[in-house]
């Protein structure tokens, strides 16, 4: 293994799937980046899938802690006593998403340590999150997030748009570009595939399954007798019942189940044997959901809000809007198309993936900024300095 004596203490509210696609961004980031020689320490919050996902960070060094009241805001004394212990002898802290308690630690730890911080936001400087639970995000960014997010080395955005989101809010501070990514298995597309049209993420209103659900009891009645649109994901909000009464409503439980979250194989499974991934939001900042879909040889519909226009232009990806409508067009569009269409929209993602968004090289441009970071050399070319 290369040495690169570089010491990185990253920071998340989750460090299990209870996170969703954070989680699997930080570990990813946190693993890859161990690989090339950078000693990771990874510190969050105990949730209650925590003793499930600990193993998944395999070698690196995985500390949660226990939160104490308001439990929203993840706050912990055992996180903070840690956070302040590790602190002097790494390097940089590398903060994921914002608005909770570890926001606080790295304003904290920048303000007593005086070392470097990386943030990567995650798409929670996006308007459409500014704008949901807003007077606490306000309050928050009044007390110390905003010093935090101005005060840090580097901002980490996903795409062009997260930079502009982040600019729009007056933040200077150089940004990197990095997107997301996915490990690449190099399996062949499965030819065991299931009529099923596919959402994995948050049962979370700007998700747009309202208008999905809708969309899809617009179907022509042997698409309806003949596909399953099949829902998966963990409640937020008390959202689900709000599903589920729809699906009742429009008679449609014989085409469409909500199967509550499910992880690991259980959900490569379901997207390697699937036919469509649908993912109609409002808001995102770079979804690992459609990534996962397209490494696992899926079409893909979904929203501009996704931030992933390369799969429109590459052809893996038939775009719609947030209505209903629109999203029923998009699937109309894709049940025209004959299998072999289909196939190669799958096989068109797979590449994509393949060419642009596996881990291995997206934690060599990481580790590129985090060198940049702490030893002051020439700024990687994925940094942009311009404010």
């Amino acid at each position: 293994m290369p040495s690169t004596s570089l010491r990185v203490l990253t920071l998340c509210s989750s460090l299990s799937n209870a996170a969703g696609g954070v989680y699997g961004v930080q570990r990813s980031q946190a693993i890859h980046c161990q690989r090339l020689g950078v000693e990771v320490i990874a510190a969050g919050v105990e949730d209650s899938r925590w003793s499930i996902d600990r193993h998944e960070w395999e070698n690196i060094n995985a500390n949660a802690f226990p939160s104490i009241f308001p439990k929203f805001y993840r706050r912990s004394p055992e996180l903070a006593k840690f956070v302040n212990e590790k602190s002097r002898n790494v390097d940089l802290v590398h903060l994921h998403g914002l608005w909770q308690y570890p926001s606080f630690l790295t304003r904290r730890f920048q303000f007593e340590h005086r070392k470097p911080t990386l943030v990567s936001p995650h798409g929670m400087l996006e308007g459409w999150a500014l704008r949901n639970s807003s007077w606490k995000k306000k309050l928050i960014l009044r007390l110390f997030e905003r010093k935090m997010l101005e005060t840090a080395a580097c901002i980490h955005a996903l795409n062009e748009k997260e930079l502009n989101d982040i600019r729009n809010l007056g933040l200077k501070n150089p940004i990197c570009i990095l997107p997301n990514g996915v490990e690449d298995r190099n399996v062949s597309i499965s030819v065991h595939k299931k009529n099923e049209v596919v959402f994995i993420g948050r049962l979370h209103p700007k998700k747009g399954l309202v208008n999905l659900i809708k969309a899809w009891s617009t179907m022509p009645e042997e698409i309806l007798k003949t596909w399953h649109l099949r829902i998966i994901g963990w409640d937020d909000g008390g959202h689900e019942r709000e599903l589920e009464s729809l699906v009742r409503t429009m008679s449609l439980e014989r085409c469409v189940s909500m199967t509550g979250p499910l992880f690991g194989a259980e959900k490569q499974k379901v997207l390697d044997e699937g036919r469509l991934f649908v993912l109609p939001s409002k808001s995102e900042g770079l979804p690992i959901a459609v990534l996962e879909a397209w490494e696992s040889g899926l079409p893909v519909i979904m929203t501009p809000q996704c931030n992933l226009d390369i799969g429109f232009r590459n052809g893996c990806a038939i775009q719609v809007d947030i209505t209903a409508e629109s999203i029923a067009k998009g699937l109309l569009q894709f049940f025209d198309q004959t299998d072999r269409e289909q196939a190669e929209m799958g096989r068109k993602g797979k590449r994509l993936i393949a060419e642009s968004f596996t881990w291995p090289r997206i934690a060599e441009q990481l580790l590129s900024v985090y060198q940049w970071i702490v030893k002051g050399d020439c700024p990687p070319s994925c940094v942009h300095l311009d404010a």
